[in-house]
C-alpha cells in the first residue's frame, strides 16, 4: 500500500479575536480553450483545507487573471464555492483593502 502524505496548509493564516482567517493568492493564465490551470484548483483545495483542518473561517481567495473575461467569470465561479471572499488583486482598492483588513488581524 502506498503511503501519501496529508495535504499542507500553503495559506497565510492570521488569528484574531478568536477567528482564524487564511488566504491564497493565484495567478490565474486562462486561454479560449482547455481546462482551468492547476493553480486554481491547488488554491482552493488549499482553502477548503484550511477550513476543515484549522476551521479558517474567513478564506480569501486573491487572484492575478489573465484572458478572456468568460474564462476568469468560469474560473472565479469555482472559487466563490470554496471561499468567502474573492479579492482582485489587479484592483488597487480590493488589494488595498484585503492588506488592511489581513495587518489589523495580525495585530
Amino acid at each position: 500500500m502506498a503511503h501519501t502524505e496529508p495535504p499542507s496548509i500553503r495559506a497565510d493564516l492570521a488569528l484574531r479575536n478568536s477567528v482564524m482567517r487564511g488566504y491564497e493568492l493565484v495567478n490565474l493564465d486562462l486561454i479560449e480553450d482547455g481546462p482551468p490551470p492547476p493553480a486554481l484548483f491547488e488554491g482552493v483545495i488549499t482553502l477548503d483545507v484550511a477550513q476543515q483542518e484549522i476551521q479558517a473561517e474567513q478564506r480569501v481567495f486573491a487572484y492575478r487573471a489573465k484572458g478572456p473575461k468568460a474564462r476568469i467569470d468560469e474560473a472565479l465561479a469555482i472559487a466563490r464555492m470554496h471561499a468567502s471572499e474573492i479579492v482582485d488583486w489587479n484592483k488597487p482598492d480590493q488589494r488595498e483593502g484585503f492588506i488592511h483588513q489581513w495587518v489589523m488581524a495580525a495585530r
